[in-house]
């Protein structure tokens, strides 16, 4: 979009930002996402709080009848670790006592769950017309607010009598159910419609909330009671609402602190389409007559039964059909909630992406969305039905058939927006009427297919009609489903926003801090990547494949030896906490044992396990040097990519040689430490080439892709050592490694000069803001003296020492705590030692955009920002590792909890600390006097000549008038 500045021209962004951390848009977003986190948080506690709530009874008969599944041989038995606390059957949290619970049956339990449905269909219309009236920021705001006030009065109710319990619920369905509808109002008057399926992601903010309500709900019973879930979740809600209050308004036009670039960018975007006054005559007749209105409706039922189907009974599925505890009945509650927020994110980028471009029409993109929610949702929950009594493949189903709901926010829900702006929050309402239904029916249809009768079987019907529901709505969208705007959206009375508009387009910004105000791009591009964006993704997958093929021996290891009887540890801290260790009712679970026979282990002292992890490491250090010289010399492309495929063929030959004999099995190890070991300092090479310093600090969270890679490898070993052997897992590591390497090949290339399909606006950006780099050769060596002698690299070194301590004793010890000193098995190990590593990956990416915010804008300087990172990396962490030396046997907060342990910790914490003292005091973030000892890049220079000489189409545009007569000056006096 061109603008006119002053007395000149701009090319800028289609979506202005200006130098704040975050545009008015991404605020009401993050308010927008909270809010729905909240309102889940408020609605779900009660579906796994109940649990500790209600004296418990005799285990279903499905769990009897998938514990006989699950038995073993006789010559396994001593390897079940049926003492774990995190899947201990017992509902007993040790803070309740039985005189403190309820003897409701079965009957008074699904009155308590489903009274908050009973009316919270009936008001998603009044939230429709509320909102038009009086706006979204106090319909949807008070909802939250008054819910979380009735919230903080469930504990005093339930003690004085049931039914009072059931109103209070009822009126929580009722002053909820106005929220949804009423956020389209907002929506429809803030976001541009290629931009509405990314905004409507925050919708999803409701799977956060279930994902956090279910282990936070478990974890605050555990600790205090189950009247302390209702108070803190009710406590987040009134925070929230503080924010909400003084941050968040009805449309950017009344909006105080709004840019007037913003400003002028939302009313463009969304004008001719949405009208703001709220006297304006709702045209009920069209609307109800509306056959594309009710296809979205009965497209979003399908998604609505499954998705609720899910949230309400998965804590009552994994407690009565699995028999699994109050933790692991929230840990694996709320999991996928991650997942579909994440799906919902990603797909609808992918959407706009589709929008953006024109690759696909908007009544396509919202088909395969819904394609992807009902259809895809529908195979897996029918996989759910069949899955029986394995535990892994009902993890899974109940896994990705809630992720692929995610894909919802730029379907059937963008789609209310799509066929009218003007009154999308009555359609939500009206929509909402229809599938809110299936709140209290699906939970009905549980009830009346479970009630007494908790098998396999009866649980299978359940999912089979949530099938059925979700493949009619599949079909039914594909077929007849339009994203057209409907004729009655139109009206002719004048809008507020239309003459705000025209009086923005009428006036001149002459104020330069309006400027500011505006990100200028130097380059444009349809593709739904730049090179960078695709670089950053291999450089993340392919740490993550460097990790999987380095750790995946620490996790595989506790398969490959024979295990020994449980060490005095074990003991001690099982004895100290029988209540929450010993569970009621054994069972031979496969999830919770290992069913690997002792033929294909080998008899290896504790010694011998030391000297198999540690080998890696003995030459992985040395070739560190050589790995940033080899890339200098023959480019990263071949040193990154060749030795992670190097190390492939050597994780092959892993189980041929371990076979053989235990000191081929330590060369081989040795040898892939060797090879290992220049793969991330020759990245570095590629970054000083292909990133701008602004942005390095997000680029080089891809370098965290190793965390991913972490968490996946000990969740996947464990599988696969689960159903096949601990052979295939190397095979498979190796097999994703080799993959990696052909995308690698293709797409990744040295410099930005060399890439044949990058964008010239691109090339130019790249090469215009990367400070030159020192061409290695012959005549410019390297400056090993002053290198060597420099004192702010060895601060840096010494104080990357304490963090790579602490990261290295969790990352490389914690499987081998879980076995053998927790007692847990081979599937629970890789899960909760790979769980950690998601989080630090997600930090990482966070708080670098952080801090390149914090550089683009000079709200620090480049030592400030380092020393405020290494802060957190080891002061911060060094404080962590002194809690859990002192966490004692409690297996919350523990990785391992004993005496001689501590001190380990306690060494890990000392240098943690001194070495972010050592950085905080003399480290220093600034480019080093010898850094430019020798002339400066040829090439670059004169590849970045040459396009200054060839201006591109975009960088025309981005001339002022000014610039182009001065060209045409100077073309005049050549010619005299």
């Amino acid at each position: 979009m061109i603008i006119k500045i002053g007395k000149s021209y701009k090319y800028i962004s289609e979506s202005p930002r200006g130098k704040e951390f975050l545009s008015c848009r991404d605020v009401l977003w993050i308010l927008v996402f909270c809010g729905f986190a909240i309102n889940y948080m408020l609605r779900i506690n009660m579906n796994l709080a109940i649990v500790a709530m209600i004296i418990p009874r005799a285990k279903a008969a499905a769990v009897a009848q998938c514990s006989a599944v699950y038995i073993v041989s006789p010559d396994h038995s001593r390897n079940k670790s049926t003492d774990l606390s995190l899947f201990s059957t017992s509902s007993i949290v040790p803070n309740s006592s039985v005189e403190q619970l309820f003897d409701w049956d079965e009957y008074d339990q699904g009155l308590a769950l489903g009274a908050y449905y009973w009316l919270h269909w009936l008001s998603q219309l009044p939230g429709g017309l509320l909102a038009r009236r009086y706006g979204t920021k106090t319909v949807f705001g008070l909802g939250n607010f008054v819910v979380a006030i009735l919230g903080l009065s469930i504990p005093f109710v339930t003690h004085y009598h049931l039914y009072a319990l059931v109103t209070v619920r009822v009126l929580q369905g009722l002053i909820s159910g106005v929220m949804w509808p009423a956020m389209h109002d907002m929506t429809a008057k803030w976001i541009p419609q290629n931009e509405r399926s990314k905004f409507v992601s925050a919708y999803m903010g409701s799977s956060i909330g279930a994902a956090i309500t279910y282990p936070l709900c478990a974890l605050i019973i555990n600790l205090f009671n189950w009247e302390a879930a209702f108070y803190i979740t009710s406590l987040l809600a009134i925070i929230w609402y503080g924010f909400w209050y003084f941050l968040v308004f009805d449309s950017p036009s009344i909006h105080p602190r709004i840019s007037q670039a913003e400003q002028k960018y939302i009313l463009e975007h969304t004008a001719g389409t949405v009208q703001t006054s709220s006297r304006e005559k709702v045209p009920w007749k069209e609307i109800l007559l509306s056959g594309p209105l009710w296809i979205t409706a009965i497209g979003h039922w399908g998604g609505a039964w499954g998705f609720l189907t899910f949230m309400t009974q998965a804590p009552s599925y994994f407690n009565f059909v699995h028999g699994w505890n109050l933790k692991a009945t929230g840990l694996f509650s709320g999991l996928p909630h991650i997942l579909r927020m994440i799906v919902s994110y990603t797909y609808s980028i992918f959407s706009d992406w589709l929008l953006r471009t024109n690759r696909m029409s908007l009544k396509n993109v919202r088909k395969l969305a819904n394609l992807v929610t009902s259809g895809g949702g529908a195979i897996l929950t029918l996989g759910l039905a069949f899955s029986g009594c394995q535990p892994t493949l009902a993890i899974f189903f109940m896994m990705t058939g809630t992720a692929v709901n995610g894909a919802v926010s730029a379907g059937t829900l963008a789609n209310l927006v799509d066929l009218s702006p003007n009154f999308a929050s009555v359609l939500l309402g009206l929509s909402g009427l229809l599938t809110g239904i299936s709140g209290f029916i699906s939970p009905l249809v549980v009830g009346i297919l479970t009630n007494h009768k908790q098998t396999v079987e009866q649980w299978r019907l359940v999912f089979i009609i949530a099938t059925a529901n979700l493949a009619i709505s599949a079909i039914v969208y594909t077929l007849w489903g339009t994203s057209d705007v409907q004729p009655w959206n139109e009206s002719k009375k004048p809008d507020p926003d239309e003459e705000e508009l025209s009086k923005l387009k009428v006036k001149i910004n002459d104020d330069p801090r309006d400027t500011d105000n505006l990100k200028i791009n130097n380059f444009n591009c349809k593709e739904l990547l730049s090179c960078r964006q695709t670089l950053w993704l291999l450089v993340f997958t392919g740490c993550i494949i460097n990790y999987m093929l380095k750790f995946s021996l620490n996790l595989v290891i506790v398969a490959m030896v024979v295990p020994r009887a449980k060490s005095p540890t074990t003991s001690q801290c099982t004895s100290g906490n029988l209540s929450s260790f010993t569970p009621n009712v054994t069972i031979e679970n496969p999830l919770l044992s290992q069913n690997i026979s002792y033929t294909d282990r080998f008899n290896w002292t504790e010694y011998e396990q030391g000297m198999v992890l540690g080998a890696f490491f003995w030459t992985y250090w040395a070739t560190h040097v050589l790995g940033g010289l080899l890339a200098q010399h023959y480019g990263t492309k071949l040193i990154f990519g060749g030795a992670n495929f190097i190390a492939c063929i050597i994780v092959v030959l892993i189980p041929v040689t371990i076979k053989y004999h235990l000191y081929a099995f330590l060369a081989l190890r040795v040898l892939q430490g060797a090879v290992m070991g220049v793969v991330l300092p020759s990245m570095n090479v590629m970054t000083a080439k292909w990133i701008p310093p602004t942005e390095r600090s997000k680029f080089v969270s891809a370098y965290m892709g190793g965390t991913v890679g972490t968490s996946l490898t000990y969740l996947i070993c464990a599988i696969i050592i689960h159903y096949f052997n601990w052979e295939t897992a190397f095979y498979t590591m190796s097999v994703a490694g080799t993959i990696w390497y052909c995308f690698w090949l293709y797409c990744a290339y040295d410099s930005p000069q060399q890439h044949p399909r990058i964008s010239k606006a691109e090339l130019k950006y790249i090469l215009e803001n990367t400070p030159p780099i020192v061409k290695n050769s012959k005549e410019q060596p390297i400056p090993w003296r002053h290198i060597l002698t420099s004192g702010p690299f060895w601060i840096a070194v010494f104080s990357h020492w304490g963090a790579t301590w602490g990261f290295y004793t969790l990352l490389t010890q914690s499987p081998t705590y879980f076995s053998f000193i927790h007692g847990w098995d081979i599937n629970m190990t890789g899960l909760i030692t790979g769980a950690p590593h998601i989080p630090l990956m997600i930090f990482s990416y966070t708080f670098a955009i952080f801090c390149d915010w914090l550089l683009r804008n000079n709200k620090m300087t480049r030592t400030g920002v380092r020393k405020l990172a290494m802060f957190i990396a080891t002061i911060l962490q060094a404080c962590f590792i002194v809690g859990l030396s002192l966490s004692g046997c409690h297996s919350n907060f523990a990785v391992q909890t004993i005496e001689s342990w501590r001190i380990v910790f306690l060494i890990t914490a000392a240098n943690l600390t001194c070495s972010g003292i050592l950085y905080l005091i003399w480290g220093t973030g600034e480019e080093q006097p010898w850094n430019n000892l020798y002339a400066n890049d040829d090439e670059q220079g004169e590849e970045l000549q040459k396009l200054k000489q060839e201006p591109t189409e975009t960088t025309e545009k981005c001339d002022t008038v000014d610039e182009k007569k001065l060209k045409k000056e100077k073309e005049a006096n050549g010619l005299k």
